[in-house]
């Protein structure tokens, strides 16, 4: 695909839209403050009600699997398809920057970096807790806890959460404000992968979901 003859976005500055954020410098207050009242309420009733903290999130994520687990699978799958296709398509060649970019690292260095920021951390931990959860409390599928099926189960499940399924999510997020931000000069926010659909509107209350 010729980049060059791509039209860009007629878009407002970058340091239009910044420079409005005033006394917060580069923090956009709004979206700021309104997170930190929800951080802070949340936290409150964790230290208040513990209990009730957790029954609630337990009833919330058992609603959430119950009406939504098929679109949760299905939709993690039809990505992961995606992401295939788009690897090995001629949209696979579309470069994240400028014609006359030049990659910074190595593909090596690159991976390495995106391995330990993305992986090495949840390793610490869930290398050993995620497995023994699922051994322990495992789906109905996987036999009786603490059985020989439901250890096979519990790796099983833990490969599916960490292997291309996962980084599919990320690669689609990505592969958006990579485009946008890098080849379109939008600001590095999730609001920014709107801009197709809303154009600037991603600067005022419909885009401030960054």
């Amino acid at each position: 695909m010729d980049t060059q003859k791509q039209p860009a976005f007629k878009h407002r500055a970058v340091s239009e839209y910044t420079k409005e954020w005033g006394l917060f410098g580069r923090i956009d207050p709004t979206v700021f403050v309104i997170s930190a009242i929800l951080l802070i309420a949340f936290t409150i009733w964790g230290i208040v009600d513990n209990a009730g903290l957790g029954a609630a999130a337990n009833a919330g994520l058992s609603w959430t699997i119950k009406y939504f687990g098929w679109l949760y699978q299905g939709g993690v799958f039809f990505i992961l398809l995606w992401c295939f296709f788009m690897a090995f398509s001629k949209y696979g060649q579309i470069k994240l920057g400028k014609p006359e970019d030049v990659p910074e690292y190595s593909n090596f260095s690159w991976f390495s970096m995106l391995f330990g920021a993305g992986m090495g951390i949840g390793l610490v931990f869930w290398s050993v807790g995620e497995p023994l959860y699922h051994y322990m409390s495992g789906p109905a599928y996987a036999g009786e806890a603490a059985s020989n099926a439901a250890a096979e189960w519990a790796m099983a499940v833990s490969f599916l959460h960490w292997a291309l399924s996962a980084w599919a999510v990320y690669v689609v997020i990505g592969i958006a404000m990579g485009i946008l931000m890098y080849k379109k000069g939008l600001p590095a926010l999730v609001s920014t992968c709107f801009y197709p659909l809303l154009g600037d509107k991603i600067y005022g209350p419909i885009g401030k979901n960054h």
